[in-house]
């Protein structure tokens, strides 16, 4: 189990000149408190200016930092020196990283949280940037926080520390001031602080002593977000890279692991001002603690009961008294929270297992507060020290008539912030439409958008849907190789698409279109079975087929049966040549060919390459007249375009001598030959 502790650097404005040299000679030196559950240290840091919200009047702001631990339990080993020097190594590691990197979600509403990080680890940087987020959507105020964070192995026992920059010594004059002047749109407690120059606080639960406070100090956050301006970083953190950290919630926390997201929503509360100065302070309070009674009425009738007493009743600042029991609370009157006395743990938290909230001291690992990580306490009392809700507008969606469609809303909340666009999607039933927007939305575009900029009412008009009598219309288309004469000399792949064309209504003037929308399409090849069709399908058997489809719709109706041809032959032709010398000077080529499916369109004879003859009829020939050494190619065709070709020599009359004579003799026979060929 966490003990969350808060690790602070402070913010402090000048006090009036009586005031101021006592505090600042506190001020100047190492502090160390003498808290057995902590390690605090104090430093201070220059002054800076601040201009007041209120009147504009301008104030010096002095400067000092107080460190705390987180520690994994209450209690812890570690010197004050030994924490002193760890943090500072941290700090120095964190100034020398070359690789910090700016986290910042930015708020459209106002809120930006912005995280200067040093080499997050793996899954660090989203889980930074959701918790920012979620927090930026919480509030309003127009301002920006800035947190530095880093990673660094530290002693055991020690989950991080956080520090958080104060404004010190604000009056309590200009507190309420701020605190009035900065209420937003349900805050009322504000107007019943006490009026005048001071507060009236108890520093002692044990005594009914009652001290006339005139200061308080505020986080610079949550200063900045109320009181005035104020310049540098809100805070410093730093993890202990050792601990197990799930950075993702959203699945569960793995068992042994602390959600890392959970713990730093837990330190960004004390950041915001969710802290006491019953802690750390020698009588001396902070914004919480305006809020701060006993809880017990006691001999003094010290918790208020009435706005009235709420004005004049002493706050407790006190740790460990009137009891042990934390017998002290946060009350607005409406509401109040118990808080812890700071025994076992600090008094800047709710009572641990007493109220619902991420504020309170200890967190055990395998848990978290993911996903609305601020409960109803937190954001309750971190309102009512300063921090802004943004407007919020509630819609109302009214469905006419009744029950016969929803309206989905995104985001889908019960109230928006001012300027929240929201997507609204009207759902008929079955049989209906959607019609038109009423009432603060027109028309019919759907989904539509609404502005919140007011409370909004939204009726979502419906219509019965006439029935739907056109059936629907089914397309096929074929890919593969094509050949020639419509056939494929590959497989073909079919696929069918389906539509369901919109019937045209007259509705009230209204032209509406509407389609009950395709339900299954169906088919077969040649004479088998009806199949319901879902993807394309391959037809591979050569020969020719018929694809036979038809679809039908949700409203019942069924396309009339259609049908594509689809012819495939990826064989080539089987040929065999032969040839027969007729005489000296002729051979005749002969092609025995065949083709089983689309059949022989042709067979081309060529000599050595070159087309002599193409023969489209039965029997297959060629006869070949000369003298010499040549190549003979049969290729026969068939109807699809697949080919196949077979060659051989033509053949050679070996003539040793021929004379004049002879030569003469066989140029005559040649001719002979050829007026015979001709004749014939």
């Amino acid at each position: 189990m966490i003990a969350l502790v808060i690790f602070v650097l402070f913010l402090v404005p000048s006090l009036a000149p009586a005031q101021m040299f006592s505090r600042q000679q506190q001020a100047v030196k190492y502090t160390i408190l003498n808290n057995a559950n902590a390690l605090a240290y104090i430093e201070p840091g220059p002054t800076q200016q601040s201009t007041l919200y209120a009147d504009g009047s301008v104030i010096d702001l002095q400067t000092e930092s107080v460190t705390w631990p987180i520690l994994a339990d209450d209690k812890t080993d570690l010197t004050q020196d030994q924490f002193k020097i760890m943090v500072k190594t941290a700090k120095n590691h964190f100034d020398n990283d070359p690789n910090k990197i700016i986290i910042s979600k930015g708020g459209s509403r106002g809120l930006d949280i912005q995280f200067v990080v040093s080499s997050p680890p793996s899954g660090a940087q989203a889980a930074i940037n959701a918790v920012a987020a979620y927090i930026e959507s919480l509030f309003s105020d127009p301002v920006t926080v800035v947190i530095t964070l880093g990673f660094e192995s530290m002693s055991p026992g020690i989950l991080g520390s956080t520090s958080s920059s104060y404004a010190s010594s604000v009056t309590w004059a200009n507190t309420r001031t701020g605190l009035v002047a900065g209420m937003d749109h349900d805050d009322t407690i504000q107007n019943y602080l006490p009026s005048g120059s001071t507060i009236p606080v108890r520093y002692d639960g044990n005594s009914g002593t009652v001290t006339n406070e005139g200061r308080c100090f505020f986080t610079k956050a949550n200063y900045r977000a109320t009181i005035g301006t104020a310049s540098g970083d809100a805070a410093d953190m730093t993890i202990n890279s050792d601990f197990n950290w799930d950075y993702d919630p959203s699945n569960g926390i793995t068992s042994g692991y602390y959600c890392f997201q959970s713990v730093l929503a837990h330190e960004i509360g004390h950041v915001l001002g969710f802290t006491s100065g019953a802690d750390f302070r020698n009588n001396d309070i902070e914004t919480l603690d305006v809020y701060r009674f006993q809880l017990s009425d006691g001999s003094g009738d010290y918790n208020p009961d009435t706005l009235a007493e709420f004005q004049t009743t002493a706050r407790m600042v006190d740790q460990n008294k009137p009891g042990t029991n934390d017998d002290v609370n946060s009350d607005i009157i409406s509401v109040e929270y118990q808080m812890s006395d700071g025994d076992p743990y600090q008094c800047s938290h709710f009572s641990q297992g007493n109220v619902n909230g991420i504020m309170q001291p200890a967190v055990s690992s395998g848990t978290t507060y993911y996903p609305n990580f601020y409960k109803t306490p937190d954001t309750t009392m971190l309102d009512a020290i300063g921090w802004d809700f943004p407007i919020m507008y509630t819609l109302t969606i009214t469905i006419n008539p009744v029950g016969m469609g929803t309206v989905i809303k995104n985001p889908d909340n019960a109230s928006y912030p001012s300027g929240q666009m929201v997507q609204l999607t009207a759902n008929p039933i079955s049989g209906w439409w959607f019609d038109y927007w009423g009432g603060d939305l027109s028309g019919s575009t759907n989904p539509a958008s609404i502005l919140m900029n007011g409370n909004k009412n939204i009726i979502a008009n419906f219509k019965i849907k006439p029935a739907d009598t056109t059936p629907p219309v089914t397309t096929s288309s074929l890919a593969g190789t094509v050949g020639q004469n419509g056939w494929y000399i590959s497989d073909v792949t079919v696929t069918l698409s389906a539509t369901d064309p919109p019937d045209v209504f007259d509705l009230g003037g209204d032209g509406y279109t509407g389609l009950s929308g395709v339900n299954h399409t169906y088919y077969k090849i040649d004479s088998g079975t009806w199949k319901k069709y879902t993807t394309p399908f391959v037809i591979s058997v050569n020969g020719q087929h018929i694809v036979s489809y038809y679809s039908d719709d949700i409203a019942g109706n069924v396309e009339t049966e259609k049908s594509v041809s689809i012819k495939i032959d990826k064989t080539a032709p089987t040929i065999t040549l032969t040839k027969q010398q007729i005489d000296l000077f002729n051979v005749k080529f002969s092609a025995q060919v065949n083709d089983e499916t689309s059949g022989i369109d042709r067979v081309e004879f060529s000599l050595d390459g070159q087309l002599q003859y193409n023969d489209t009829q039965s029997p297959y020939e060629w006869t070949w007249t000369g003298l010499g050494d040549y190549t003979v190619t049969a290729t026969a065709f068939d109807v699809a375009g697949n080919s196949q070709g077979q060659s051989m020599s033509t053949p050679v009359e070996q003539i040793q001598t021929i004379n004049f004579l002879q030569l003469q003799m066989i140029k005559q026979l040649m001719i002979l030959s050829l007026l015979k060929q001709l004749h014939t």
